[in-house]
């Protein structure tokens, strides 16, 4: 793990090098914190999360699809705070930049981030099953030709993708800490 100094305030997304070291690493703090809380969060409420209860299928998409959108902004704010803290050459920067999902910016620094060969599979199947969701509580649903399928709430194992949230933010900062000390050692 990182050796950095303790939260503080400042940006959570900032560009390498506008920023004083100490800034950086507050912000890479309360970005990693931040991911590991949520991820504690949700495992601990998962049963409740999942359990339907009273609530209609629409509504109860919508508190999934939310839980699974939380994890992946906690994601990609740890991704920017670790390419910044890193000082990835600026078209390295510029492109972690412009991906918009977690799978894309794992993709656009594999090296920095160092993640499994299934990881952005996943990510991308996890980003699909939240837009499906979503779709079901806006109250699209799929048709098989002109008759109307009543709508199927997809199973989400919110544990299960919390731990995966959270075994994949140890790997990547495990991977980033020893990229940025062999950096720091050059």
């Amino acid at each position: 793990m990182l050796a950095i100094g303790p939260p503080g305030r400042g940006a959570l997304l900032s560009r390498a090098g506008t920023m004083p070291a100490a800034r950086r690493a507050a912000s890479l703090t309360i970005a990693i914190d931040t991911m590991m809380r949520g991820t504690d969060f949700l495992q601990g409420r998962a049963a409740a999360l999942e359990r339907r209860g009273a609530s209609s299928v629409a509504r109860h998409a919508m508190v999934l699809a939310n839980a699974l959108r939380e994890l992946d902004c906690f994601l990609l704010v740890l991704l920017d705070e670790l390419a910044a803290q890193a000082r990835l050459p600026e078209d390295d920067m510029r492109a972690v930049r412009r991906r918009r999902s977690a799978a894309g910016k794992l993709s656009a620094c594999p090296a920095l981030f160092g993640g499994r060969d299934n990881d952005e599979r996943l990510l991308r199947n996890l980003a699909a099953q939240k837009r499906s969701l979503l779709a079901l509580f806006r109250g699209r649903r799929p048709a098989v030709g002109e008759r109307p399928v009543e709508p199927i709430l997809p199973t989400v194992d919110l544990s299960g993708i919390s731990a995966f949230y959270a075994d994949l933010a140890a790997r990547i900062i495990g991977n980033a800490s020893g990229e940025l000390q062999a950096q720091r050692a050059a």
